[in-house]
């Protein structure tokens, strides 16, 4: 049986995956979709996107079923959903000047984090064991048109010599 507090987190939870859903479905209506023969660009965001919005459209559905409004005694603190989307945030800032691994490596130590359980020894070693499985997914793989380091990173490693 669920209690009240999983039930509130899954409403929560919910309310978050559907307005991300909802934004991505935004972000993708004006790309040309295609078909499931010929896909546009906007074929596999619009899908992801409405997946996101319907799972988080049922957890929504799950927390109000089970009660998860009515838990006594907890009040809702923002600071893990607002941590997570300052990581995403940071992915989307720090993608283009210093790379794919970096921002990478920053999502999922500052996504970790957003757990409060102040583990940052486990979120570092899962930020670099996860940095370097979607480095292999997504860049060697996949094939994906990502540098690896950006242009900023790869200027100061080099002593500032570059353009």
């Amino acid at each position: 049986m669920t209690s009240r507090i999983e039930a509130r987190k899954d409403f929560f939870a919910g309310l978050f995956f559907t307005a991300l859903g909802l934004l991505g479905l935004a972000g993708a209506a004006d790309l040309e979709f295609g078909s499931l023969g010929a896909m546009g660009p906007g074929f596999f965001p619009a899908v992801v996107s409405g997946l996101l919005t319907l799972t988080g459209l049922l957890l929504v559905l799950r927390g109000l079923l089970q009660g998860g409004l009515r838990a006594k005694g907890e009040s809702f603190s923002p600071g893990a959903p607002l941590l997570l989307l300052t990581a995403l945030i940071l992915f989307a800032l720090l993608l283009e000047p210093l790379g794919f691994l970096p921002a990478a490596f920053t999502l999922v130590f500052v996504g970790r984090l957003a757990a409060g359980d102040g583990r940052w020894i486990e979120a570092l070693f899962l930020a670099l064991i996860l940095t370097a499985l979607s480095g292999v997914l997504f860049l060697w793989w996949l094939e994906m048109p990502v540098p690896l380091f950006g242009d900023v990173l790869t200027d100061f490693l080099s002593g500032g010599e570059g353009a």
